[in-house]
């Protein structure tokens, strides 16, 4: 950005951080700082910002967007133009089936492809493995065992990053950045760097942050670590539908709007009493629809109640 407030090119950028009420945007001419968008707009790393007579007017339309909904019930876009969702995971106390289930669910309502990575296989005996192939690889979403201080696995990742820009989401205690520093060396320099702005500790990933990958022409979205995720603007049709192990039984069921629960005629539930379909997950999926149906419910109700 030139002293006097101006960008010293026209056309479109892309936000690749964003920090407080600030972006850095990756031009043809380099990176820019803006502050944060004019009222009543939420840019997000991933977006395209159109510039026009030198300044930041608005961001192009997205072709995809993960987005969340918060504790408040404020909806939260997280990244935007997402081809894949790299979900990961770990053995040991950090394995949650229940949060992959549900960044599954609002990645494939967005349109966004899926993708289970299990990290930190060098401390495990292989249950965790076992369990993600029957919970998601069975059903046909990839799942990549890896470890990210050994560098197992991490060569049957960049596949899958080259000619796209994904995000690495999960829970905090993950691995996920010390993953995103070996797929792209230098990503924790960058990540203190964006930091640093925010006054947050330099080993943790306090914002979004967008990292090319190299020998790839492919790029990474490192996303802040969280405890909870709740999809944003999912029915319960949706959660039924895009649930993992679902979607090839729902069409099946004698009514059209089954959600799984106690219909006659249900497919998905005769599946899980036949064992096709693993108790813990057929309950995950219960508490998300539970969550869903809470959610939608009017607010006059959610107050008389």
């Amino acid at each position: 950005m030139t002293d006097d407030g101006l960008f010293p090119v026209d056309g479109i950028g892309r936000v690749i951080a964003h920090h407080g009420v600030r972006v850095r945007i990756e031009t043809a001419e380099g990176l820019v700082v803006a502050w944060k968008p004019p009222r009543g707009s939420v840019w997000v790393v991933g977006d395209r910002v159109r510039i026009e007579a030198g300044r930041p007017v608005d961001i192009e339309p997205r072709r995809t967007e993960l987005a969340r909904t918060s504790s408040g019930g404020v909806r939260q876009p997280v990244a935007a133009n997402l081809d894949r969702l790299f979900i990961v995971t770990a053995c040991g106390e950090s394995f949650r089936e229940g949060l992959v289930d549900r960044f599954i669910v609002a990645a494939r309502h967005a349109g966004i492809e899926p993708v289970v990575v299990l990290n930190k296989i060098d401390r495990s005996q292989g249950e965790e493995a076992a369990k993600a192939h029957r919970a998601w690889g069975a059903f046909g979403i990839p799942v990549y065992p890896v470890s990210a201080r050994t560098g197992e696995g991490i060569d049957r990742l960049l596949p899958m990053i080259d000619g796209t820009l994904s995000a690495l989401v999960g829970q905090s205690g993950v691995g996920k950045s010390s993953l995103a520093n070996v797929l792209a060396p230098g990503a924790d320099r960058l990540v203190g760097e964006v930091n640093a702005k925010t006054e947050q500790g330099s080993h943790t990933t306090s914002s979004s942050l967008l990292i090319p990958v190299a020998g790839t022409s492919g790029a990474l979205i490192d996303a802040p670590g969280i405890r909870q995720f709740a999809p944003s603007e999912i029915s319960v049709t949706d959660a039924a539908l895009y649930f993992p192990g679902f979607e090839n039984l729902s069409g099946g069921c004698r009514f059209r709007d089954c959600l799984h629960e106690k219909e006659p005629g249900c497919v998905v539930t005769a599946a899980r009493d036949r064992g096709e379909i693993p108790d813990g997950l057929y309950e995950s999926y219960l508490r998300l629809l539970l969550s869903v149906k809470e959610a939608n419910r009017p607010s006059w109700e959610k107050g008389q109640r």
